[in-house]
């Protein structure tokens, strides 16, 4: 037998060539087979290899419908890691769905060298993973035992693959898995919320036996193991962050406030006074505390495994400095073990003994406030042992605004209470006075992503508990009630208070929701961030402040202040040195002072008090020393002035303008300083004004809480009204009038989202458009009528809607907000709601109804037709603004021409045939658009055009129901159907026109139908051939119902045929047709008048009423009745038929004159007639015409004794 054998030496694989043509050492095509290249004897052998395996997971798993959507080979261990899922996101996002309870999300992996048999190992399950067939894992990268992954669906993800592989269940919750780790939400508390109530401050001073006063100090520990000394020049805060299993660190937590408690509590005692303005430097002005108590709040018990934190750093930061250094780390089992100790399980108390600090963290640690994690990823990859992520979403959106106000009062402490407080924590703390302060809100997700500073909406401002609120911003003035309770104020802290919770929705674009189970990056956290860039400022300590002169005179009493700067006041108010002369000794200075303490005045001798003063601050005119004052005209040489502190050594002297009364006079006659009475100087205190520092910027505060929290408060026992409901839709369009309502019977719902029936008030706090200008004069409010809890809303104004430009998009977008006034609950609460103007849709307003003739012989400008449009705007406004035309298509003889160039219109409406280039004797047939700014179309003009002299006639369908019934109309010549729709509801009335040749028979038959064969109201037919109605009848909605048919009978070229439909309760205005008196016996028909006939109350006898042309003095027949309007202004002359036939003459006087005189008789004049007027003869000099005698002098007006026909011309 024959046999071939072939030697694949050459190891290719070749599916170009025929079979036939494939060289010897080559191969057509193989599976799972490998040729050998080696050099021996066995090269060009084939070689079998392993092929794939199939893994049929949902046997593995008895999970049905499972599918891989992502994987991973990692060949250095020879796994394979699956993705798997059975669920589909039905949204319309694919992602807006979280995957329900019951849904199948597994990560698992499967070791390609183990046995066949060996089944799939399940890492992590559960449908917090989120998985969905429709977003598929594109990005996986194992880097050494840690698995990432990202889908564009959840935020990015890791796991430990060993960690999972170890223990089933270790990986339970987004907050494992995510690669942004949870950020710590509270602050460290300085008061023993650890232990319960009652709360105090965990600031303490136990290194000292005694207090300054010589008492025993109760918090006194004789063996303190801490430096006494450490934190006496220190202003220090704390913080703590997390380490997490796989050795990452979260985001720090906020940061306490400075942790300081003057000595002797900040009161002077002793000598105090003196040694101060001496030395002009208060010596107790240092931290007493040596011991702190840190007590961290935390979400969980479980630490370890509910986020898989292995120990807790203690952060330290000093004022002066910007690092962070780290003072204790914690092991978790440590930190449990102490919260179940105390009283609060959820609290971590750590005692702080004045220890340094042990080691500075990396700088990127210390500016580090968010983790640069995306929201959502779409690529991931490895690069150079870092994870990089691509083609991401790295932000969400925050509401644009929130309601709130802020407001200060003093600090505050509630006995009863376990929530940390400020006065229990920081008793010697308090709000700088004299500054201007804006709070804003930050929100947070859970993982530490924040969003931008939010301020508040709110204008107004409301009191509530005596603390006045206002906007996002505040001024805190200077303390100032009775000199008495001085000693008991503890201080003012700001306080914010929310009007309205933190929206769930929002239509913003990327806005998160609020935090859940299945929103795992919604807002979860809020905090309070404040901006006061008033900073730096000095405390002028000074030995006393006289008011007035030393020379007792009381000159500038009450105006005028003497001070003396020694040492550090010396630059504390420093001299202005830029422009001085080379001989000057009094200087200007350019500090601005503000009295804080005073020495003695009236009702209090001998001592000093607390200073209180306005908003205006005491200015330094002038600095010298004491000897270049020559306050005793002296000329220097005597020093000696009991009122200032040792004056013979020639200090400075700062004479000050003051705004109010301070310090200590000399003045005869003053209460503290009478005849001998020595000049005691005692401590007087300024404050110099704040350097303004030029850092704009939200400095962190310790107020911060959950928002699901925050929203349970303000929701909780709310008493008023929350909500406006509009009782229907806002409905406002520009074609309205002014006064049209656009809401009304509009009411506010309580937190129970029921109707408040009790009288409520309602005022336009602001209407806001989209461009931010306020609009609320362009709206009234009003109760609506017969009640006192509903309001209604109209226009003030016009409104257009224009164009499709971003400005007036904006300007017709307005957020309206309403204060609602519960009387009864004496709650004004300021509620919003959104509405927008909607655009009216343009309309042709002189659409022809019969056919456009334009003749056989057309010259330049070759008009057409002139069209006129609405825009829809409101009478008033201009309703040709923005107006676009167009020629949608032309047809010529019901043939449609492609490309046509025949026709064109311009931007005002007129079309033009250019160069006469239409064919004469041919009909065409026009469909004009009508477009608006706002992008409205019009119903299309359709315009019969015949050129030259065309047999054509014009049908119309008019049309004018509120009901929304569609409506057919067929015209029957013979031998063409033209049918016409229209569909309701037409208020205005509506009207589609066809050009139609002329029938055979002349005539033709119209069927009018309504497409549902049923009517619901009464119903007229009108039929009319011309301006004339020949034929109408009327159905009535109790009738059976018919087609409604009508024969024209002598049907004509160039007739407009027309029916008309009034379908419902719909009135059809009526207009008089008329015929002109030509003033020879003859008529002129074809007038119409532009005044309806209710106008006249239908008082016009039809026909023969004469009436006259408003204008031009002609006289009309009335003739009868029609729909069309026309352009005839009527008077009524209250008599009937053409006035009688009259003559008009010209004369001219007997005796020659150039005077000529016109006039208009009954009578008949020939040449040689004359007559007597006004006592004048005149003569016959010609005939004249109507036409001629502008205004002709009326000869039976005038009385009958000036006229006389007898000869008088001689």
């Amino acid at each position: 037998m024959a046999e071939i054998k072939n030697t694949f030496i050459k190891s290719k694989m070749n599916k170009d060539l025929d079979d036939r043509l494939v060289p010897t050492g080559e191969y057509r095509n193989a599976q799972n087979i490998s040729i050998s290249r080696s050099e021996g004897s066995d090269v060009g052998a084939l070689e079998n290899i392993l092929g794939n395996t199939i893994l049929n997971n949902q046997e593995d798993l008895d999970i049905d419908n499972l599918d891989v959507i992502g994987f991973l080979a990692d060949d250095a261990t020879n796994y394979i890691y699956l993705f798997l899922s059975d669920y589909v996101d039905s949204s319309d996002s694919g992602i807006a769905n979280f995957a329900p309870v019951g849904s199948n999300c597994i990560i698992a992996r499967y070791n390609t060298l183990k046995s066949e048999n060996s089944s799939i190992e399940i890492l992590v399950q559960g449908n917090f993973l989120n998985f969905a067939k429709n977003n598929p894992i594109i990005g996986v990268n194992l880097l050494e035992e840690l698995l990432f992954w990202t889908d564009n669906r959840n935020q990015p993800r890791k796991i430990n693959v060993s960690d999972a592989a170890a223990l089933s269940n270790y990986y339970t919750t987004e907050n494992t898995i995510s690669v942004a780790k949870p950020a710590p939400l509270y602050p460290i508390y300085l008061s023993n919320i650890a232990q319960g109530l009652p709360l105090e401050s965990t600031m303490i001073n136990p290194s000292e036996e005694f207090l300054p006063d010589g008492a025993n100090n109760p918090e006194y520990v004789a063996n303190w193991p801490g430096d006494p000394n450490f934190l006496k020049d220190k202003f220090i805060r704390f913080s703590y962050r997390y380490k997490f299993d796989d050795g990452e660190y979260s985001l720090m937590a906020p940061f306490t406030q400075t942790c300081f408690i003057p000595r002797q509590q900040g009161y002077f005692i002793g000598d105090d006074q003196f040694e101060t303005y001496r030395s002009t430097v208060v010596k107790f002005v240092e931290n007493n505390v040596t011991q702190i108590g840190l007590n961290l709040l935390l979400e969980t018990q479980s630490l370890e495994n509910d986020l898989h934190v292995k120990s807790i750093d203690i952060l330290y930061k000093e004022s002066d400095q910007i690092s962070v250094k780290l003072v204790e780390t914690i092991n978790v089992s440590a930190v449990t073990a102490n919260m179940q100790s105390n009283v609060n399980k959820n609290v971590y108390n750590f005692v702080y003994t004045s220890d340094k600090p042990y080691r500075t963290l990396p700088q990127d640690q210390t500016t580090r406030v968010y983790d640069q994690v995306p929201v959502r990823a779409l690529a991931q990859e490895v690069i150079s042992n870092r994870i990089v992520y691509g083609n991401f979403y790295d932000k969400m959106s925050p509401p644009a605004s929130l309601e709130y106000g802020l407001g200060y009062s003093e600090k505050q402490y509630n006995v009863s209470s376990t929530n940390p407080q400020s006065q229990s924590e920081y008793p010697n703390h308090t709000v700088k006075q004299n500054r201007n302060y804006q709070a804003g809100i930050i929100l947070s997700d859970k993982f530490g992503r924040q969003s931008s500073v939010i301020l508040s909406s709110k204008d107004g401002g409301n009191l509530d508990l005596n603390v006045q609120y206002g906007g996002s911003t505040i001024y805190v003035p200077y303390y100032k009630e009775a000199p008495s309770t001085i000693r008991d104020w503890v201080g003012y802290a700001l306080r914010v208070r929310f009007e309205k919770s933190i929206p769930a929705f929002e239509t913003i674009p990327g806005y998160p929701g609020l935090y859940s189970e299945t929103n795992p990056l919604g807002w979860y956290s809020y905090k309070i961030v404040v901006r006061q860039q008033e900073q730096d400022y000095y405390n002028v300590y000074l030995a006393g402040i006289l008011n007035g002169y030393p020379d007792r005179s009381g000159v500038e009493l009450n105006e005028t202040a003497n001070i003396v700067l020694i040492n550090d006041n010396i630059n504390k108010i420093p001299r202005d040195l830029s422009e001085v002369g080379p001989d000057q000794r009094q200087y200007r200075s350019s500090v601005q002072l503000f009295g804080r303490v005073t020495p003695t005045i009236a009702d209090v001798p001998n001592l000093n008090r607390q200073y209180y003063p306005g908003t205006l601050s005491d200015t330094v005119v002038s600095i010298s020393t004491l000897a270049d004052t020559n306050y005793n005209l002296s000329g220097g040489t005597d020093l000696e002035y009991p009122e200032f502190y040792e004056s013979i050594t020639n200090p400075l002297i700062g004479r000050v303008s003051t705004q109010l009364e301070v310090g200590q006079s000399t003045a005869i006659g003053r209460p503290e300083q009478p005849p001998n009475q020595t000049y005691n100087i005692t401590l007087g205190v300024y404050e110099t004004t704040p350097v303004v520092s030029l850092l704009d910027i939200f400095w962190e505060t310790s107020s911060v809480g959950l928002i699901s929290e925050l929203n349970a408060l303000i929701d909780a026992g709310f008493v008023g009204p929350v909500a406006i409901n509009l009782n229907g839709v806002y409905s406002q369009n520009e074609g309205m009038a002014l006064s049209t309502k656009i809401i009304s019977g509009a009411y506010v719902v309580d937190n129970n989202n029921v109707k408040i029936i009790t009288p409520v008030n309602f005022s336009f706090l602001s209407v806001i458009d989209g461009n931010g200008i306020d609009v609320k004069n362009k709206f009234t409010i009003s109760k609506t009528s017969n009640t006192s809890n509903e309001f209604d809303i109209a226009t003030n104004a016009l409104f257009y809607y224009g164009s499709t430009s971003n400005s007036d998009i904006r300007s017709r977008n307005f957020t309206f907000t309403i204060n609602c006034e519960d009387v009864d609950a004496n709650k004004t609460v300021p509620l919003q709601f959104n509405g927008s103007l909607e655009n009216v849709a343009p309309s042709f307003t002189n659409c022809p109804a019969s056919a456009v003739n334009i003749g056989a012989e057309r010259f330049s400008p070759w008009i057409v037709y002139s069209l006129t449009g609405n825009n829809g705007a409101a009478v008033g406004l201009n309703q040709t603004q923005g107006l676009l035309w167009s020629i949608a298509s032309v047809s010529l003889n019901n043939v449609l021409i492609d490309n046509q160039d025949v026709f064109e219109i311009s931007s005002n409406g007129v079309i033009t045939n250019p160069n006469g280039t239409a064919v004469t004797g041919s009909n065409y047939q026009i469909v004009v658009n009508l477009q608006d700014a706002g992008g409205a179309s019009a119903s299309p003009c359709n315009i019969n055009v015949s050129v030259g002299d065309v047999q054509a006639t014009n049908r119309v369908f008019y049309l004018k129901t509120q009901y929304s019934d569609t409506w057919n109309v067929v015209w029957n010549d013979g031998d063409v159907n033209y049918p016409q729709t229209l569909t309701g509801p037409q208020l205005q009335g509506a009207t589609t026109n066809s050009a139609a040749g002329v029938p055979a028979s002349n005539q033709t038959t119209v069927t009018v139908s309504n497409a549902l064969g049923t009517l619901q109201g009464n119903t007229t037919y009108r039929f009319f051939a011309g301006a004339t109605q020949i034929h109408s009848e009327t159905l009535n909605v109790s009738d059976p119902y018919i087609d409604v048919s009508y024969t024209f009978t002598s049907v004509q070229t160039g007739v407009t045929y027309k029916v008309e439909v009034e379908y419902g309760n719909v009135a059809v205005p009526e207009y008089y047709t008329m015929s002109k008196c030509n003033g020879d016996g003859t008529v002129s028909p074809g007038f119409i008048s532009d005044q309806t006939v209710s106008s006249f109350n239908d008082s016009l006898q039809v026909p023969d009423a004469r009436v006259e042309d408003s204008g031009d003095r002609f006289f009309f027949i009335v003739t009868g009745k029609t729909t069309t309007p026309g352009s005839n202004g009527i008077t009524d002359t209250g008599e009937l038929n053409c006035p009688p036939i009259v003559n008009y003459y010209t004369l001219e006087p007997c005796i020659p004159s150039s005077t000529l005189l016109n006039v208009v008789t009954s009578e008949t004049l020939q040449s040689g007639d004359s007559l007597s007027m006004y006592s004048t003869c005149y003569k016959y000099f010609q005939d004249g015409t109507a036409a001629g005698f502008a205004d002709p002098t009326d000869l039976d007006a005038i009385p009958s004794h000036l006229i006389s026909f007898n000869p008088c011309c001689s």
